[in-house]
């Protein structure tokens, strides 16, 4: 059975999460540990490179575990990786549970007896709710109960076959009723094929395309800044959506050929409805990411916009030089006329979009050189380039520059941004990774950049920089310390006289301190985080959190219990803290945490047998400072919010 999303893993959301503008959608990461845990990789292939694809891997680090492999020869224990350079204790601890360490065997050729009889199947079903009734509920707003209802079917044969099936039904939602008759709101899948003579990938149904580094084309969750000195992107061209995230992803058809041994290329045909929001006119003013259908409103917004998208990537690759060229047309089926909001001026308008860029990643010993460059079509041009260098084992620097036009558009872009909005961003980041005595690994960074127009919440040009250094030491075998420090100059909007808005240099400070004990059966975690927020107009505010995890495995009875206390106390939205929890397969939560209160939950994970696993998650928030929790349709007439959840797991 898949493992419990280890600490470490929770760690790096956390600190993603920290360093953002933007909160993140984390179930895609739940998701794709599910996928790797579930499929572990066999480091000893040499052949696939499916871990230099993870942030916390990239090309560097992968290209150190070929060296060792081809000088010394296969690997017989992932402690093995302690031998090799920028192999800490946090990386390893996050491979740990998706790698196997197995002799290589390349694979037999596909058979459909094989097919049959050697693939592995999984389905997934379960339910959750939050036992408070929400407005939404009591005054007939919400169409359904609120029962969060989700199945799945897979079906995997190695690196040959995937096959995918999935159905959703958010809370609130209707079920085989009113505005959804054909049972629940979201339908997702995907067939896809890989490694088969000439075709390296072929997909049908819901799909990612990440080419490059994220600037011409780029579908899918994208760490955007992975905490370590080499962030350059390993793109992994076409891939599998995730099954239950229901936006941002393609639905069609899409191929990757390799035309010789060293050139590909991939094609893709996507058409898919959009939720966007419009006025009473019926005029589209925006594409929303928004999963929920339960109210009027959102109902109206469901699929309210058809865009196609179709285009080309062509890869050239050898052992050093990877070198790429994508195209694409994105056409909708109506136009786009943004709000006139102040910082939309620059904002897309229009029904149809050209992008074309070429990319680049050179490694040259312990040198990685990347790229990328890309146009809209309107001329706009975008770029980032970068380069990681390795001065020797235990030292290591990387640098990224990046420029965006104001009037860069892309619909389906996610390079290295502060901003979800890219257009006018320029930044400069630099970072070291060093080994200090005692065994500590020490980063740092400084991010310096600039927004040339105007921006949500900041209705002037400005500039902003940020630091972070942080340590981490090995304490024993099992247990590591992590100290990190945050700080972040930047601007805001502050309500002037009348309608005028000041902009105001505001300053963001944040000390974590996290400690960790983890083996095959036991778990502790203390996690404390101080945050200071100062707009240099209102009082300085500050908030704190601190929590303590257990989670025992029993070794005589195939149970599990996971338990977290956490308390908090921000005082208002900026200075929120983020905590990630441990959750179900394929689920993911992540608390954004202000206001007083204490958090809480508890986890049971039983496997009725080696292929029957049952879970069940209890979790309670409450606040000492109000007595009504949410706004608008989601308020609850308490000071406290409970959630149950249930899965049933099925691996045959």
């Amino acid at each position: 059975m898949a493992q419990e999303m280890p600490a470490a893993w929770q760690q790096w959301i956390d600190l993603m999460q920290e360093e953002g503008d933007n909160e993140i959608d984390i179930n895609e990461i739940a998701e794709l540990y599910e996928d790797l845990s579930d499929n572990p990789i066999n480091i000893n292939d040499t052949t696939s490179d499916i871990l230099a694809h993870l942030p916390f891997v990239g090309t560097l680090r992968w290209n150190i575990i070929k060296a060792y492999i081809e000088q010394h020869g296969q690997l017989f224990s992932i402690n093995e990786l302690y031998l090799l350079n920028r192999f800490d204790r946090q990386t390893v601890d996050m491979l740990r549970p998706i790698i196997t360490i197995e002799p290589y065997k390349p694979a037999e050729p596909l058979t459909w007896r094989q097919l049959l009889t050697k693939g592995r199947h999984k389905v997934v079903v379960g339910a959750d709710a939050t036992l408070e009734r929400a407005a939404g509920y009591t005054n007939g707003i919400y169409e359904g109960s609120p029962l969060h209802l989700y199945a799945l079917y897979n079906y995997h044969y190695g690196d040959k076959v995937d096959l995918t099936l999935s159905a959703d039904k958010d809370a609130g939602e209707a079920l085989f009723a009113k505005s959804q008759p054909q049972g629940a709101d979201f339908y997702g899948g995907h067939l896809m094929v890989s490694n088969i003579g000439i075709l390296r990938r072929g997909i049908v149904g819901q799909y990612n395309l990440q080419f490059g580094q994220g600037l011409t084309l780029w579908s899918g969750f994208a760490s955007h800044f992975p905490l370590q000195a080499d962030i350059s992107r390993y793109a992994r061209g076409i891939v599998a959506a995730s099954p239950f995230v229901e936006y941002g992803y393609m639905r069609g058809i899409a191929t990757t050929l390799a035309l010789s041994r060293h050139i590909e290329l991939s094609s893709f045909y996507s058409n898919v409805l959009r939720d966007a929001t419009a006025d009473q006119d019926g005029i589209i003013h925006s594409i929303t990411n928004n999963s929920l259908h339960r109210s009027t409103t959102e109902i109206n917004n469901k699929d309210r916009l058809r865009e196609q998208l179709y285009g080309a990537h062509l890869r050239y690759t050898t052992g050093k030089i990877d070198l790429g060229a994508t195209v694409c047309h994105t056409v909708l089926s109506d136009s786009i006329i943004p709000h006139s909001y102040k910082y939309n001026y620059h904002a897309f308008s229009g029904r149809s979009i050209l992008n074309a860029g070429i990319d680049a990643r050179l490694v040259i010993h312990r040198l990685l050189i990347y790229g990328e460059g890309s146009i809209s079509s309107n001329g706009a041009l975008a770029g980032i380039a970068g380069a990681s260098l390795s001065l020797a084992p235990t030292h290591q620097i990387g640098l990224t520059i990046r420029h965006y036009d104001a009037d860069y558009h892309n619909l389906h872009c996610s390079p290295i941004a502060r901003s979800s909005t890219i257009g006018g961003e320029q930044g400069i980041r630099l970072a070291y990774e060093t080994m200090l005595p005692l065994n500590i690994n020490a980063t740092a960074e400084v991010d310096a950049f600039r927004f040339s127009t105007l921006h949500y919440q900041i209705y002037a040009p400005s500039r902003a920089v940020s630091y972070r250094v942080a340590l981490a030491r090995p304490m024993s075998e099992h247990t590591t310390l992590t100290l990190t420090y945050f700080h972040r100059q930047s601007n805001r909007n502050h309500s002037g006289e009348g309608h005028e808005y000041l902009v105001m240099p505001t300053l963001r400070q944040q000390l974590t301190a996290d400690f960790r004990y983890e083996d095959d059966r036991w778990m502790l975690r203390t996690h404390a985080s101080l945050c200071l927020y100062d707009d240099s107009y209102d009082k300085p505010q500050a908030g704190f959190a601190i929590y303590q995890d257990f989670r025992y495995s029993a070794s005589s009875f195939p149970l599990t219990i996971t338990l977290r206390g956490q308390l908090f106390h921000a005082t208002d939205y900026n200075t929120r803290l983020y905590a990630t929890e441990s959750d179900l397969a394929y689920l993911s939560t992540t608390a954004s945490l202000y206001g007083k209160g204490f958090h809480a939950y508890l986890i049971a994970r039983y496997a009725i047998t080696p292929q029957l696993l049952i879970t069940a998650k209890y979790s309670i928030i409450a606040y000492n400072d109000r007595e009504t929790i949410g706004s608008q349709q989601e308020a609850i007439d308490a000071n406290h919010r409970q959630l149950l959840k249930a899965q049933l797991v099925w691996k045959f």
